[in-house]
């Protein structure tokens, strides 16, 4: 024994330790990550360890993902597995699989058609973003849906939500411009920032009650979407994007932004606030109730709503937002149609171009607060005929009736 602890010490010992520690992690190494040969001929990195298939490595467009590898059961594909592999056409994935890590398929830009098991509960970060061509069901197990998950997949037509995912994540259906219905369980809480957006083709999203929260830009540009109606349980509508960690990035785009065919939606008591740009460019829309939960209606938020005909703005609002060099279209410009708009007492200012080229807009009453007209507050209201001011101080600037040239105002004595 001596002996054999002497010769350790020695510097024969030590190199023989050495190699033997090298060969050992090695042998780890290449036990936690070897080649397997399916029986189609398609070729995995897998890790026999955590049952992970970490990279595919065939040439098989048509893909069975076996539900154990070496006796192993495959519960994972990893992240960028199959990323970019633009001879894919097919998955097939047995049962036993829980999770799709982030950018799995990302950039299968031919993948036509991929079968998940009823087992699959996470669906990660980009896992299938930019699969163009792809058909998918979801199952009812899945319980997580990533940022940009289904990002760009230009074939999806419909989608139903399992009952469990607890919110829509960022981008997790943008630009999937075949998409035209949706239903929404009641186990989501939110829609995050810029979900749906550019989902031309969106024509029907069903809610239940239960949701509480809509990010912004959800629904921007869903030209096709006609009716909305929004579940009671909704507190916040909300304008600004922010980054992973909630910092601020820029102030967003509507909720309800360029969607051009939308005609009616509701706003749930409790809203407070009408964030910037919610309604901007919804052309068509011809009606909104504006509850007295409301205190606060941000810049543009209803600008280039030309159907709109008219707005009774409660007396709960203490701010209408604006841009104070009047350099941008204002709260309700363009609203091409609005003959009559009804005004709170709580409004103390007209902002710049707030009515501008309201081109049908009649009469209009300013109520006994308002302190200031600004300049172009009612720029190019060629149609305006008489505005009576209650308010006895009143400042009115030269400009803020310019080309309105029929106009009749009539001051408070």
């Amino acid at each position: 024994m001596k002996n054999i602890l002497n010769y350790l010490k020695s510097k024969a010992g030590i190199k023989m330790i050495i190699c033997l520690s090298v060969i050992i992690l090695l042998g780890l190494s290449l036990l936690c990550s070897i080649r397997y040969l399916s029986g189609s001929g398609s070729n995995y990195e897998f890790n026999i360890i955590t049952g992970e298939i970490a990279r595919y490595t065939g040439k098989g467009k048509d893909v069975h993902i076996p539900k154990r590898i070496f006796g192993r059961k495959v519960v994972k594909i990893g992240v960028a597995a199959f990323e970019k592999r633009k001879d894919l056409e097919s998955v097939y994935i047995e049962e036993g699989l829980t999770t799709v890590e982030d950018g799995a398929f990302n950039g299968c830009t031919n993948l036509k058609e991929v079968v998940l098991p009823r087992s699959v509960s996470y669906i990660g970060h980009y896992s299938f973003s930019q699969c163009k061509n792809m058909q998918l069901i979801l199952p009812d197990s899945v319980s997580f849906i990533g940022k940009y998950a289904f990002y760009g997949c230009e074939s999806i037509v419909g989608i139903n939500i399992p009952e469990g995912v607890d919110m829509i994540n960022e981008c997790t259906f943008a630009n999937c411009t075949s998409l035209q219905t949706v239903t929404v369980p009641g186990s989501v809480n939110s829609i995050g920032q810029m979900a749906f957006a550019n989902c031309k083709s969106l024509k029907s999203i069903s809610f239940e009650e239960g949701m509480t929260a809509v990010r912004t830009g959800a629904f921007l540009n869903c030209q096709q979407l006609q009716k909305v109606k929004l579940p009671s349980t909704v507190t916040e509508i909300d304008c600004v994007r922010t980054d992973e960690n909630g910092n601020v990035i820029y102030e967003g785009c509507g909720v309800f932004e360029g969607c051009s065919s939308l005609t009616s939606v509701n706003i749930p008591q409790g809203i407070t606030e009408i964030g910037d740009r919610l309604f901007f460019g919804c052309k068509k829309l011809e009606s909104i109730r504006i509850p007295d939960s409301v205190t606060r209606i941000g810049k543009q938020a209803f600008a280039y709503c030309a159907s709109i005909e008219s707005i009774d703005i409660p007396e709960s609002v203490q701010t209408i937002d604006y841009f104070p060099d009047g350099d941008k279209e204002g709260t309700f410009a363009l609203c091409l149609n609005a003959k009559r708009i009804v005004l709170p007492k709580s409004v103390t200012d007209i902002h710049p171009k707030m009515f501008y080229y309201c081109a049908s807009l009649q009469d209009v009453i300013i109520p006994e607060n308002v302190q200031k007209i600004h300049k172009w507050a009612f720029l190019d209201c060629h149609a305006l005929e008489n505005v009576e001011i209650k308010s006895k101080s009143v400042t009115v600037d030269p400009n803020a009736f310019d080309n309105c040239e029929t106009v009749k105002v009539v001051k408070a004595n």
